[in-house]
C-alpha cells in the first residue's frame, strides 16, 4: 500500500537571554514511537526536511543542554500529520460540439382533443395510395418537380 508522506519543518524558538545553552536536541516521536533525534546547532532557526506518513500523530520534543550536560524540561508540540491542502485548480479545458439531436416537446393544452399522433420514434410508413395525395412527393420518380 502506498501512503502519502507529510513533510514539515520546525521553527526553533529564540534562545533566552542571557543563556547557557550549549546545544539543542529535537526528538521526533510518531504514534508513540521515537523515530529520530537531532542535535540542532544554535544558529539554526528552522529544521527542514522532516516527514512522516499521513495521519500519524507526531510529538516533537525540544530540550536545551548546558555546558555541564544538564537538560531542560522538554518543550513539546503534538499534532496529527494531515494533508489539508487541496489539489491545484484544473487548467483551462475545451469543449467540442459533436452533433445535435432533435427532440419534440409536445405539451397538451386543456382545450385540445386527445392526440392521435403515433410514437415519434417510429418511422412513418407511406403506401402507394399516399403517393397520389396532394403535398406528397414521390422522390423515386425523376420527373417529379418540387414547387
Amino acid at each position: 500500500m502506498i501512503r502519502d508522506m507529510i513533510q514539515f519543518s520546525v521553527q526553533m524558538p529564540a534562545l533566552p537571554a542571557p543563556h547557557d545553552v550549549h546545544q539543542r536536541i529535537l526528538t521526533l516521536i510518531a504514534n508513540d514511537e521515537r523515530i529520530g533525534q537531532q542535535h540542532v546547532p544554535l544558529g539554526v532557526k528552522r529544521v527542514e526536511g522532516l516527514e512522516v506518513p499521513q495521519d500519524t500523530e507526531v510529538t516533537l520534543e525540544l530540550v536545551y543542554v548546558d555546558d555541564s550536560g544538564n537538560r531542560s524540561e522538554p518543550a513539546t508540540h503534538t499534532f496529527v500529520a494531515k494533508d489539508t491542502t487541496p489539489p491545484a485548480t484544473p487548467g483551462a479545458f475545451g469543449v467540442t460540439i459533436t452533433g445535435e439531436t432533435h427532440k419534440v416537446n409536445v405539451e397538451k393544452e386543456a382545450e385540445e382533443e386527445p392526440s392521435t399522433a403515433t410514437d415519434p420514434h417510429e418511422p412513418e410508413v407511406f403506401t402507394e395510395e399516399d403517393m397520389d395525395e396532394p403535398g406528397v412527393v414521390d422522390t423515386d420518380d425523376p420527373e417529379t418537380e418540387i414547387e
